[in-house]
């Protein structure tokens, strides 16, 4: 499963035409991406192993991984606040097409697929990533309903090709 979706992930970054540097997404780029995508996914894996041994009670299992996943998130918009790390001062015409919704999409997938990977139940990690969604709209400056609904729609395909693969492997 972690093969299908972070190869649906490094297909949806590489198909988008230009990154918003304006220059394409070179092949050191994109090994420097699954790189890191095979990396964090051990780490990830890692700790659900360990939340496994740690809590043998399926329910404190669930509270705990959706804790930690949501202080993760928490942390994340926090240090956006804190250092701004990216500003949206809008200004644009935001469209269905932009660039940068292709990365809000992925950021949906690979966030729901890290707390997947961590244990977190399904319906916990969708809502949680669309709040953290939601929020990084409102940290950026400028608020694009349309990136929330891309991000909130990787995250729910995301946890819909989990269930297809479950399915079909029955």
């Amino acid at each position: 499963m972690r093969t299908l979706c972070t190869t649906l992930l490094v297909v949806a970054v590489t198909a988008a035409p230009l990154r918003p540097q304006g220059t394409p997404l070179g092949d050191a780029q994109a090994r420097a991406v699954l790189d890191t995508l095979r990396h964090s996914y051990v780490a990830l894996d890692r700790i659900g192993r360990r939340m496994e041994r740690r809590f043998a009670d399926p329910a404190a299992l669930r509270t705990r991984s959706t804790r930690t996943y949501g202080w993760w998130l928490a942390a994340g918009l926090a240090t956006n606040v804190v250092a701004r790390l990216d500003r949206d001062p809008g200004g644009y015409r935001d469209t269905w097409f932009t660039v940068d919704k292709w990365q809000h999409l992925n950021a949906g997938m690979l966030l729901t697929d890290g707390a997947l990977i961590m244990r977190v139940p399904p319906r916990r990690a969708v809502l949680l990533t669309c709040l953290a969604a939601t929020g990084y709209e409102l940290t950026q400056g400028y608020v694009s309903r349309k990136d929330i609904a891309v991000g909130c729609g990787g995250s729910l395909l995301t946890v819909t090709v989990r269930r297809l693969q479950r399915r079909a492997e029955r």
